[in-house]
């Protein structure tokens, strides 16, 4: 199951895309949420396109926006994206 939420909040778009599948372990959580949290240039082995998306929100809009993820083990995961709002 996929489930797609969006927020508006403080000024922000909260996009948040949820499963409930298997889950992301802890340890990798922390290393995507870690390695997400500032600009920087993806490793070759993995993530080059989660890593090419967040750098490209982050250059636009901010350091302080961009994606993460939470995650529980056997329960699912939820990644979110996070920009501000401008109505046009």
């Amino acid at each position: 199951k996929i489930s797609i939420n969006v927020l508006l909040r403080n000024g922000e778009l909260v996009i948040s895309i949820s499963d409930n599948g298997r889950g992301i372990p802890s340890d990798k959580l922390e290393e995507m949420n870690t390695s997400l949290a500032s600009y920087r240039e993806a490793d070759s082995s993995s993530h080059i396109g989660i890593h090419n998306v967040n750098n490209r929100i982050k250059l636009h809009y901010g350091e302080e926006y961009g994606l993460s993820f939470e995650s529980i083990p056997e329960q699912g995961t939820t990644a979110t994206i996070k920009i501000p709002y401008k109505e046009v």
